[in-house]
C-alpha cells in the first residue's frame, strides 16, 4: 500500500501519527503532525500563527507578497483572551474553540485534503520542534521526532544516551542514530531526542549551525543541555561591535604571542557543537627559514604532552602540549619550547608559555 506519491504528496492510505509538511494555504511550509486520516483527508495539528489586531493592521499596509506571517507560538487561553478580546470555549475533550478554530493541547487543528500535505519533514528548526514537544500532545509525545536541522551528528562522536550510558555514534540514519555503547553492550538504535553530545569543561568546540555558525571557543560550563562557550577570535577577524563584547580583552605578552583575543560568552544546545582542534599561533623564533627544526613536520616533539618541572614556577606540575621548538637560546640545551597549557584559566584560557627545554619531562 503506497503512502507517498512520486510527487511527494500524501496519498489515500496514508497513516496517522507521522510528521508532515503543509503544502498549501496560510500554513504552507510549516511542520505538522497527522492525528487522524479519513476518506476526505487528514486531521493535522500545527503550531498556531494567529494574526492579532496589531499584526493585521501592520500587514494591511503592505503588499500581499511582502506580508510577514506571525511568529508561531502555542495557544494559551489567557493570552488569547487578552489579545483578541474574546474568550475561547472549553470543550468536554479539553480542546478550546473560538470562531471555528480548534486548539488541541496548544496546537491548532487543521482539516486538509491529502494533496495539501507531504511526508517530507526535513530541515525543521529546533525551536519549532521544541514547541511541539512543549505542547505535551499525547499522540506527539509517543512519536519519533525528526532531527532538528541545527543538530549535526557525525560517526565517531561521543554521546550520552537517555539511559545515562556513554556511547560512540556508529551510524547516522535518516530517521535515527545507531550508537556503540561504551559498556560493551553492542550497537543500539536511538532517537535523536535521546542523544546528547558529550563534552567536558575546557574542550575546544565549533558551532555547526545557526547565525553563529563557525564560532569557535572553549566549553566554560555545561548545565543540562546547554553549553556556555567562551568565544575565540583573533584581531582583524572581529565581526561584532565592541558594544557587544561582554568579556574583557587579553593581550598576550610580546615574548609569547603577539595577538589580541576577543572573548565573549554564548550559550548553545549541546547538539549544536562539534569537538575541534585548538588553534595555535606560533611564537617568533630565532631559527632561520631553512632551519629544519623550525619546520613542524621535522620536529618529532610537536604535539607531545609534557609536564613542567621547573622548581618555583607557578606552572610547576601543569600539563601542556609542545607547539614549537625555538633554537639559539641562552640555555644549557640551546633550546626553548613553546608549550600550550591544557588547563583553563578564566583570565587567560589555554595560554602558551615559553619554557626551558630542561624544565620539561614527557608525560607518560
Amino acid at each position: 500500500m503506497d503512502e507517498v506519491a512520486d510527487n511527494g504528496e500524501f496519498q489515500d492510505g496514508g497513516q496517522a501519527d507521522q510528521w508532515i509538511r503543509v503544502l498549501k494555504g496560510f500554513y504552507k511550509g510549516d511542520l505538522g503532525f497527522v492525528t487522524r486520516v479519513e476518506a476526505w483527508g487528514a486531521q493535522v495539528v500545527v503550531v498556531p500563527r494567529l494574526k492579532t489586531p496589531t499584526t493585521q493592521a501592520d500587514t494591511s499596509l503592505k503588499r500581499k507578497r511582502t506580508a510577514i506571517k506571525p511568529e508561531p507560538r502555542l495557544f494559551n487561553p489567557v493570552t488569547f483572551t487578552s489579545e483578541f478580546q474574546r474568550q475561547p470555549s472549553l470543550r468536554y475533550d479539553g480542546c478550546y474553540t473560538s470562531r471555528g478554530l480548534v486548539f488541541d493541547h496548544g496546537l491548532l487543528r487543521l482539516n486538509l485534503d491529502l494533496h495539501s500535505i507531504s511526508p517530507n519533514s526535513a530541515k525543521i528548526s529546533s525551536r519549532i520542534l521544541e514547541l511541539f514537544k512543549s505542547s505535551s500532545h499525547p499522540a506527539i509525545s509517543k512519536s519519533d521526532f525528526p532531527c532538528p536541522e541545527e543538530w549535526i551528528f557525525e560517526v565517531g562522536e561521543r554521546v550520552i544516551v537517555s539511559s545515562g550510558k556513554e556511547a560512540t555514534i556508529a551510524v547516522v540514519k535518516s530517521t535515527h542514530l545507531k550508537v556503540d555503547l561504551a559498556t560493551s553492550e553492542g550497537i543500539e538504535a536511538v532517537s535523536w531526542y535521546n542523544v546528547r553530545k558529550l563534552f567536558s569543561t575546557g574542550d575546544f568546540v565549533s558551532v555547526m549551525s545557526g547565525p553563529l555558525r563557525g564560532t569557535r571557543g572553549w566549553v566554560e560550563r555545561i548545565v543540562d543541555d546547554t553549553v556556555s562557550l567562551l568565544e575565540y577570535k583573533e584581531e582583524g577577524n572581529v565581526s561584532r561591535s565592541i558594544d557587544d563584547i561582554k568579556v574583557s580583552f587579553i593581550l598576550i605578552p610580546a615574548d609569547m604571542l603577539i595577538h589580541w583575543f576577543v572573548l565573549q560568552l554564548y550559550d548553545f544546545h549541546v547538539n549544536w557543537l562539534k569537538l575541534t582542534a585548538v588553534p595555535f599561533l606560533h611564537t617568533s623564533s630565532t631559527c632561520k627559514a631553512d632551519d629544519s627544526l623550525s619546520k613542524r613536520d621535522s620536529v618529532p616533539w610537536i604535539g607531545t604532552y609534557v609536564i613542567i618541572t621547573k622548581i618555583g614556577s607557578p606552572l610547576k606540575g601543569y600539563v601542556g602540549i609542545v607547539k614549537d621548538v625555538i633554537r639559539g637560546q641562552d640555555t644549557a640545551s640551546g633550546l626553548k619550547i613553546a608549550v600550550q597549557m591544557t588547563h583553563l584559566e578564566p583570565s587567560s584560557p589555554f595560554r602558551t608559555a615559553i619554557v626551558d627545554h630542561d624544565d620539561l619531562i614527557e608525560q607518560r
